[in-house]
């Protein structure tokens, strides 16, 4: 549920009266007090939790460390015990009932956080009832979209990509060869720490050796500066990216960078010109098609259905751009819509709205554009689980359409939000042939008889076994990738065993040719008396 729906009210803390600590309280509590007002959640945290251990009965310090727990990535239903304890012991401000209810809706407990939700709409202001609607409305879509999840699998992309610092955005080209991201990790380029306690933000690179991701590097002295830097887009062939920067010299606006040269490296980002980066409203995410000729942003310039809107340009004959055009209300909603992606190919437009049939906070939607009259259908919400209560701002796909890429966090992660690869199980696997023809060397021989198999490493299971063609020797077999044995016995002939790798993404080949030349066995060893 995206956090700045609402004001969170940084409350000042209480004294504490005779409350008596070796940590020393005042120095805990005034830092504290520091990080809360920096909206630096993690840092504060941690001293509250320090406060929280000498005094678990005090009002304030559960309220700070509920408010905490909502703004962090971490599991924000830890925030419940402490909004309760507010709750039930005394006094409270009416925002407490709404950030319970928030909290429980993390915790996919919607009937509770509908009832919160309704007791604090009692006591709003008539301003409000339509944020708090929303918000009831979010719980009733997600309980509708939990009944018929989407069949995906999850796979946490591992440390040679995750750190325990944010890791997000992931964008990968169709073929699965290339990645790029988004890290705050201590490594990036400025290595400054923010007042909100992260570091500045780089883009980091990465690409597929043998049908596994290497490990991600900086992208770059051209790309990365001491400040922030974003990847917000990739066009599927790799070849270009669309940057979100965040200079206090410039403020914030997006680039764009081509690959270049024989050894096809990405040169200094260019400002997009026209009718972008103009102006008080912020820009803040693009996509752009192969030929650059035309573009969808996100942007709250005035003119739009409320918050952020997505628009789209195109290219003149001329090679300027025309005026930003409004997806108009089918697309946009009074909420935010952020992170366009459009799919050249099926002419499927991906999206993240706050708005729409959403779970809260942002969801992905997807909407087919038809070129004929110009419009877009009704978006469709993904579905569960991609997307959750949490925001889920975007999502990469694969040329495939089985395999697409997304930045969450889980509890299996590596903290903080990491990248996963979403499996589209329904969508079925490229399979690769495994083929070639068993021989014995032995040109007397006509014929051959010999059994082959073919065995996952991983799970020691057998996957197929049959005669070889008695009279060509030929075999064959269909597999998704993995690692595998081969293995073959003959009458008379040494049993033949060979590790196979069938590898994916950027590395699938649909046919592997493997010949196999069996040996008769070594004579047995004289024995010596």
């Amino acid at each position: 549920m995206q956090r700045y729906f609402i004001v969170l009210l940084l409350f000042l803390f209480c004294t504490y009266g005779n409350a008596q600590s070796k940590k020393n309280p005042k120095e805990i509590k005034r830092a504290a007090k520091n990080f809360l007002g920096y909206e630096d959640y993690n840092r504060a945290l941690v001293e509250l939790l320090k406060l929280y251990k000498q005094n678990k009965r005090d009002i304030q310090t559960n309220l700070n460390i509920g408010i905490c727990y909502l703004n962090v990535n971490d599991d924000r239903s830890k925030a419940i015990p402490y909004f309760e304890f507010v709750l039930n012991n005394g006094e409270y401000k009416n925002e407490v009932l709404l950030y319970t209810g928030m909290a429980y809706a993390y915790h996919y407990e919607f009937e509770k956080a509908i009832s919160y939700y309704y007791k604090y709409r009692e006591k709003c202001t008539p301003e409000e009832t339509g944020l708090v609607d929303h918000f009831i409305e979010n719980c009733e879509n997600a309980k509708e979209l939990i009944k018929k999840p989407v069949n995906v699998s999850f796979q946490n992309l591992g440390k040679d990509i995750n750190t325990k610092a944010p890791d997000y955005y992931p964008f990968v080209s169709g073929d699965e060869g290339t990645l790029y991201f988004t890290t705050r990790r201590s490594a990036t380029k400025g290595e400054v720490e923010s007042e909100t306690g992260y570091f500045t933000s780089d883009i980091y690179v990465s690409k597929v050796d043998k049908g596994e991701w290497t490990k991600a590097k900086n992208a770059g002295a051209l790309i990365n500066t001491e400040e922030d830097e974003q990847c917000v887009y990739m066009t599927p062939s790799g070849k270009t990216i669309v940057i979100y920067m965040f200079h206090e010299a410039d403020s914030d606006e997006l680039f764009i960078s081509s690959l270049a040269g024989k050894k096809q490296t990405l040169p200094a980002p260019t400002l997009l010109d026209g009718p972008i980066n103009k102006g008080a409203h912020f820009d803040l995410e693009a996509c752009i098609t192969e030929d650059e000729s035309m573009l969808i942003f996100s942007s709250d310039r005035p003119g739009g259905f409320g918050g952020c809107d997505l628009y789209s340009i195109k290219k003149l004959p001329n090679g300027k751009w025309a005026d930003p055009v409004n997806l108009g209300s089918k697309v946009n909603t009074k909420y935010d819509e952020n992170f366009p992606m459009f799919d050249e190919k099926t002419n499927m437009l991906y999206f993240a709205s706050q708005g729409h049939t959403g779970m809260g906070g942002y969801d992905i939607f997807k909407t087919k554009f038809t070129p004929s009259t110009n419009t877009f259908g009704s978006p469709i919400n993904i579905g569960y689980p991609i997307n959750t209560p949490e925001d889920n701002m975007q999502i990469s796909l694969a040329k495939n359409k089985r395999d697409a890429y997304v930045s969450a966090y889980r509890k299996e992660g590596f903290g903080d939000l990491d990248i996963y690869k979403v499996t589209f199980n329904d969508v079925e696997s490229n399979l690769s042939v495994i083929k070639g023809i068993v021989s014995t060397g032995d040109t007397t021989k006509k014929e051959i008889e010999a059994v082959i198999s073919i065995i996952d490493k991983k799970t020691n299971e057998e996957i197929d076994l049959k005669d070889v063609n008695p009279q060509s020797g030929k075999y064959i077999f269909a597999v998704v990738p993995g690692k595998y044995i081969v293995k073959v016995t003959s009458s008379g002939f040494a049993d033949y065993t060979q590790e196979i790798n069938v590898y994916d993404k950027a590395n699938y080949i649909f046919e592997i040719e493997k010949n196999i030349v069996l040996q008769k066995p070594p004579p047995p060893k004289a024995v010596t008396k």
